[in-house]
């Protein structure tokens, strides 16, 4: 999002204005190889880009799940953690979506809606970004505690139970979210109002780095690694026990762990790449970050896209 992370993406934005001096020795020449860095064309890019592709997110987004909440209610009832689970998912890709316009405008002017609704709409997009990867995560633990340790005498996927998990989760989610209120604002940048993180003078703060990792380790290690030892247990389960009913939650089980991993590997792996490139590990020069921006902004528009493709592969 942002600029002092700067301008044109949401959740880690561009620093179109980084210095790469510090990259070169006290040999190289200063007027070629040092001082800001142009990236005029990035912001180009994301000014046509970005609106495009979050406004069809946004749409496609919001009708999937307003269905699939339609169904859970009307025709399932919610009469299991799973259902619970999947409502839960569903409204949170439902207010995602709704924070989609909001970036939009952003990406192609500047930040219209006031300082608080930086922090709002911030705090909005973070919560439900961690909460939808939670409550995927959910949905394949609920499918490997029916399947691998199904009991007739044990009930793991009640109602109550569920709907304590989920309370759980939109914590968790939350405290996730807690940096956004302490540092996200609204400043002007060359004329224009922006929506940023700011962390202070120091370009690779304390809080700077943990708010990139905790993307990388909590939204998407994590869940990833749980997913897909959920996945190899109820996969040697179902094809040992040969038993025809599972291979539904078994489409499930691969659909969500094949989705999630390739629509959030990529823009993960960019967003560590960027943290690296701010502690000085990765070298890099102009026209690398140039690539990373524009790898960002690509990454991040296909890892959004979970909003709408949630509820098809719920229906798997």
């Amino acid at each position: 999002m942002g600029t002092s992370d700067s301008s044109a993406t949401i959740g880690f934005a561009y620093d179109y204005d980084y210095d790469y001096s510090h990259y070169y020795s006290n040999d190289s020449e200063p007027h070629q190889n040092s001082g800001p860095c142009d990236k005029a064309h990035v912001k180009a890019s994301a000014k046509i880009l970005l609106p495009v592709l979050y406004t069809f997110v946004c749409a496609l987004g919001i009708v999937g799940n307003t269905f699939l909440v339609f169904v859970l209610i009307k025709c399932i009832k919610l009469r299991s953690a799973m259902s619970m689970y999947l409502l839960n998912m569903a409204v949170s890709d439902i207010l995602f979506a709704v924070t989609l316009p909001f970036w939009a405008v952003y990406a192609h002017s500047e930040w219209i809606f006031g300082d608080v609704g930086c922090k709002v709409i911030t705090v909005i997009y973070t919560v439900n970004l961690y909460s939808s990867i939670f409550f995927i995560t959910c949905i394949s633990l609920d499918r490997y505690l029916s399947i691998v340790w199904a009991s007739p005498t044990k009930s793991f996927g009640s109602v109550p139970k569920g709907g304590t998990v989920c309370a759980v989760v939109w914590a968790i989610a939350f405290l996730a979210a807690a940096p956004d209120l302490s540092f996200v604002k609204m400043q002007e940048l060359d004329g224009k109002k922006t929506c940023v993180h700011d962390f202070g003078e120091e370009h690779t703060s304390l809080w700077r780095v943990f708010t990139r990792f905790e993307l990388n380790i909590l939204g998407f290690l994590m869940p990833f690694l749980a997913m897909l030892f959920f996945y190899l247990r109820i996969y040697c389960v179902a094809f040992r026990s040969k038993m025809g009913k599972k291979c539904r939650a078994l489409r499930l089980a691969v659909a969500l762990v094949v989705v999630f991993f390739v629509l959030w590997f990529p823009y993960n792996l960019v967003v560590l790449l960027h943290s690296l490139q701010d502690l000085h590990v990765m070298i890099s020069d102009c026209a690398a970050s140039r690539r990373l921006d524009l790898a960002l902004q690509v990454t991040e528009s296909l890892a959004f896209t979970h909003a709408c493709l949630n509820p098809i592969c719920t229906r798997l």
